[in-house]
């Protein structure tokens, strides 16, 4: 109850604004905007000043209700543009549809990747859903240079068509923490942490995952994430490695989240990110 409550009070801004939208809507009709207009033109003579009012007139409460609704969404829309989304300290759970009608409606441009869950990353950097993503300052990310990268592959030969990817960067992962299901498929363990649980940038381990990817055999399809990466690892790892002009022959790209609690093991069902 109190995430919930959280979560409602971080969107209090975006719930107002749609409020208001749904009520301006319906203002006019509930008051009859048409009749009140009408009563101001009984004693009026038609002219090019007040011309608009006849059109209004004429047109009825619900195209004058959604005159008004657009009007005062377009100005949302410009105070909203500057602002960030996902401020509190909260965790960012929300589905896509709220992250999608939040910035391509209401008009948002930024939003914090911090504390979004990782399947969420990979959807909202590789949808562009919006122009800028924040996932902390430099100095949260010390950049380590030249580390060793293990890669780990598993029953990979030949490579199946469904394939597993794992990358395992603020925690280690096992195979164990993989669905059953998924288990006997082709495995990539990609891992950069050797016991330092701290947050790093590491070129590379991008770079490492992005030749592993465009590497992949042409059969292979369907590519599942398992992945326990930081925002700013996240971001680059879906702009670069999983864009669409650079998946080559993969048609779908699916993302499990890890649970929080016991042996955190990864959910047996993925979201389909495209």
């Amino acid at each position: 109850m109190k995430h919930f409550r959280e979560k409602v009070k971080e969107s209090a801004h975006s719930i107002l604004e749609i409020c208001v939208l749904v009520c301006i809507l319906f203002i006019p009709r509930l008051m009859n905007a048409t009749k009140l207009i009408e009563i101001c033109f009984q004693n009026a003579e038609l002219n090019f000043d007040n011309i608009k009012y006849y059109f209004l007139l004429q047109s009825g409460n619900w195209v004058i209700g959604g005159i008004a609704t657009v009007t005062l969404l377009l100005k949302f829309r410009k105070l909203n543009k500057d602002k960030m989304f996902n401020t509190m300290n909260v965790y960012h759970d929300y589905s896509y549809a709220w992250y999608w009608f939040c910035a391509k409606i209401l008009g948002y441009k930024k939003c914090n990747l911090k504390l979004v869950p990782i399947f969420m990353q990979f959807k909202l950097a590789l949808n562009d859903t919006f122009n800028v993503y924040y996932v902390g300052e430099e100095d949260d990310y010390p950049v380590k240079e030249e580390e060793i990268i293990n890669i780990n592959k598993l029953s990979c030969n030949p490579i199946t068509n469904e394939i597993n990817l794992v990358f395992a960067d603020t925690y280690p992962i096992i195979k164990e923490q993989i669905p059953r299901n998924q288990r006997d498929l082709s495995t990539i363990f990609i891992s950069r942490n050797q016991g330092d649980f701290n947050r790093y940038f590491s070129p590379q381990f991008i770079g490492t995952i992005n030749n592993e990817v465009r590497q992949l055999p042409r059969n292979v399809k369907r590519v599942n994430i398992y992945a326990t990466t930081n925002p700013k690892h996240t971001l680059k790892i879906a702009s670069s490695a999983f864009k669409l002009a650079d998946r080559g022959n993969i048609d779908k790209l699916v993302v499990f989240q890890q649970g929080k609690d016991g042996a955190r093991r990864f959910e047996r069902k993925g979201r389909t990110i495209s």
